[in-house]
């Protein structure tokens, strides 16, 4: 998480009216640390006009102030740039604990299920070829899903009605089913 690099210095631009504000952070920040951050500012209460960068030396914090009259006192919007790094790096740490604790809860359940006994498949019902169940169409359900498609000059290659319907409600369903 980076922080203010204090040993680094600031880069400060004027332009047309903009003063452009480069804070330096030590080290680079993680994708997740700049969305924290970005999220931060477009919540901000001063309206603080910033952004955060990782570069390829280092992460930067860049706030633009406006270059106005002399009463202007760009200290409160810096201050409000330094709380957000805060805030961020805050974020981040909750982040990465979390995700820690996860990592370890599913890394605990796997050695669980390497210490297990492999799960041997059971036998199908009696009469069923598969333990799965049966999603396909009956036949009166596969002649109802026909006529709809030749009916409609509609060429089919699949029904995919359930094989729980019976056959008076077989060509309600298969016309709502028939791809």
């Amino acid at each position: 998480m980076p922080d203010i690099d204090r040993t680094a210095d600031i880069k400060v631009t004027a332009d047309q009216g903009t003063v452009t504000a480069e804070i330096p952070l030590a080290g680079h920040a993680s994708k997740h640390w700049l969305e924290f951050f970005s999220g931060l500012v477009s919540l901000d209460r001063h309206q603080l006009h910033a952004e955060a960068e990782d570069r390829e030396d280092r992460a930067w914090v860049i706030v633009w102030l406006p270059s106005a009259g002399p009463d202007f006192q760009p200290e409160p919007m810096l201050d409000a740039a330094r709380a957000l790094i805060s805030q961020a790096n805050g974020m981040e740490q909750q982040f990465q604990s979390g995700a820690a604790q996860i990592e370890g809860a599913v890394r605990g359940w796997w050695a669980r299920q390497q210490q297990q006994p492999p799960v041997l498949a059971r036998a199908p019902p009696h009469g069923r070829t598969s333990a799965l169940p049966s999603f396909a169409p009956s036949s009166s359900e596969r002649r109802a899903c026909g006529a709809l498609s030749r009916s409609s000059n509609i060429v089919t290659s699949e029904c995919s009605v359930p094989s729980s319907t019976s056959g008076s409600t077989a060509s309600s369903n298969a016309a709502r089913r028939c791809r």
